[in-house]
């Protein structure tokens, strides 16, 4: 048991390292080949929120438990959804563009609703290909959404004065090469960090008897969303809390559409229907979380406890 705790804590620890090596290394790739920024910021950044959960996802359903993956996904999205989004809440968030929730909120809700209704048809192979499909499509709508109010800004913003001298040196800027080989080693390393979590989490359930769809939806998704815990509390506490509800908006839809849909297209559930109540509990999180923002533009402190036992019924829908 203690074996299996300290593997499961080193990858933890490993997976937030080398998700973020990552994703700083693409970042850097997709703009040295000519990539917008607009492009990397919501597509890089989104999936590199998302980069734990899907890794944990994908191999636990290679491993032969879909069932688990996609436990994994339902509880990872409620966690962001109701933890770290009251984290942000409790912080007194600022106000939140409400372009930016519409656009994200619209496509948070359908993956939600999404992956609720594939679940309750019992999860079968093809819907995994929907899903991603589903995710691509919703990925242009973001884009082009950002991007035309990324033109409205510009044309009312004031021009940038740039100090020659406080510009970086291009010396100074790693080579595309030596990006790209620190960016495959972090993805491996964030691998082996999922596989060694994944293993560590069924090893320890199997010796206390936990059933399965508490060990991905709570321990993998706990596990899964630490770097996103972590980046709420830092936000906070530099007082930007309102880019982490953009975030959690942007990663649900994600996990719900890429990581689930993934997740099925390799292995379909086994079991029908498996856990309909939490997938419910989840998209109604999800859409109560829009709610909020639509109505207030912002999360308020009672709101943010409002999700938190929301967080609490989900809990209660899984098997210990």
């Amino acid at each position: 048991m203690i074996y299996d705790l300290g593997v499961m804590a080193i990858s933890i620890a490993v997976l937030a390292i080398a998700s973020e090596k990552f994703v700083t290394s693409s970042r850097s790739i997709s703009r040295k080949i000519g990539l917008s920024d607009l492009l990397a910021g919501v597509v890089i950044v989104g999936f590199s929120s998302s980069l734990p959960e899907i890794a944990t996802s994908v191999l636990a359903s290679f491993s032969g438990h879909p069932d688990i993956a996609l436990s994994q996904v339902v509880g990872s999205t409620t966690i962001n959804v109701t933890i770290v989004s009251a984290i942000s809440a409790l912080a007194a968030t600022p106000l939140i563009p409400l372009a930016t929730i519409k656009r994200e909120g619209a496509a948070a809700v359908t993956g939600a609703l999404a992956l609720l209704v594939v679940v309750a048809l019992g999860g079968q192979r093809f819907y995994g290909p929907l899903l991603i499909v589903m995710f691509v499509a919703f990925t242009i709508f973001v884009l082009k959404g950002a991007e035309e109010h990324r033109i409205h800004a510009a044309q009312h913003a004031k021009p940038e004065i740039i100090i020659p001298d406080e510009l970086p040196s291009e010396k100074k800027k790693p080579s595309p090469s030596r990006e790209l080989i620190v960016g495959i080693v972090a993805l491996v390393l964030t691998l082996v960090a999922a596989e060694g979590f994944l293993m560590g989490a069924l090893s320890l359930a199997g010796r206390m008897g936990i059933s399965g769809g508490f060990v991905g939806g709570v321990i993998l998704a706990l596990g899964a969303s630490l770097p996103e815990i972590a980046t709420a509390i830092q936000a906070a506490r530099k007082g930007a809390a309102a880019l982490v509800v953009g975030n959690v908006l942007g990663a649900s839809y994600l996990t719900c559409t890429l990581a689930a849909g993934l997740t099925l297209s390799i292995r379909p559930l086994a079991t029908p229907r498996i856990e309909l109540a939490s997938a419910a509990v989840m998209a109604i999180s999800v859409c109560l979380l829009w709610v909020f923002l639509l109505t207030g533009k912002r999360l308020s402190r009672l709101e943010g406890i409002l999700l938190i036992v929301f967080y609490g019924a989900f809990l209660a829908t899984l098997g210990g």
